[in-house]
This record gives C-alpha cells, sequence and structure tokens, in this order.
C-alpha cells in the first residue's frame, strides 16, 4: 500500500517542529504587542486597564498552533516508531 505526499510529510516530524517554532515566535510577537499596548495605556495614565481581546485572541490562536505543532510531531515519532517496528 503506497502512502500519499500527505501521508509522508505527517511522518516527518520536521512539520511539527516547523509549525511549533512559528506559534512560538507568533506567541512571543503577541506579548510583546500587549506589552506595548499596555505601556501606551501607562502613558496616558489611565486607571483601570483591560487587554484588548485582539491580543487575546492573538494568544488563544499562537498557543492552538503549538498544540497543534508538539500534536504533529508526536505523531510523526509515533507513525516512525511503528514502520521501524513493522507494525
Amino acid at each position: 500500500m503506497q502512502l500519499g505526499v500527505r501521508s509522508k510529510a505527517i511522518r516527518s516530524p520536521a512539520l511539527g517542529i516547523v509549525v511549533l517554532i512559528v506559534g512560538v515566535v507568533s506567541l512571543f510577537a503577541s506579548v510583546v504587542a500587549a506589552g506595548l499596548d499596555y505601556r501606551k495605556w501607562e502613558a496616558e495614565g489611565g486607571w483601570a486597564y483591560s487587554t484588548p481581546s485582539w491580543i487575546l485572541a492573538w494568544h488563544a490562536v499562537s498557543l492552538a498552533v503549538i498544540v497543534a505543532g508538539v500534536v504533529l510531531f508526536l505523531v510523526a515519532l509515533l507513525l516512525r516508531r511503528n514502520r521501524s517496528t513493522g507494525s
């Protein structure tokens, strides 16, 4: 039984690592954006601060990408292990 291109890509742990790195960089950028927004609010002398919803959504998407990267990496490792054991 021949595997398709998608199955071969999923078997490569590199895809999971790339997705994981993209998620980490995105999360870092969203934290920097939150810090800059807080600094702007602080300079204006505000009393009550709430992080904007677009930054919170950015955090959530970044964390979801990180989780997807970890899952892809683990699936690739499991598929590679099963292939090497002949299961």
